[in-house]
């Protein structure tokens, strides 16, 4: 076999998107914080 195998070169991070619209979740947050956004907006009214 002599095929030849072209590769092409992968983008580099300023070819890369750095959005695209969809929500991503933080494993990192501590999972008490929601609880935390909830007692403050409780407490503002909302």
């Amino acid at each position: 076999m002599t095929g030849a195998i072209t590769l092409t070169p992968l983008p580099d991070h300023t070819q890369l998107p750095d959005e695209d619209g969809s929500f991503v979740k933080n494993f990192q947050e501590h999972r008490n914080n929601g609880r935390y956004e909830q007692l403050a907006a409780n407490k503002r009214g909302h």
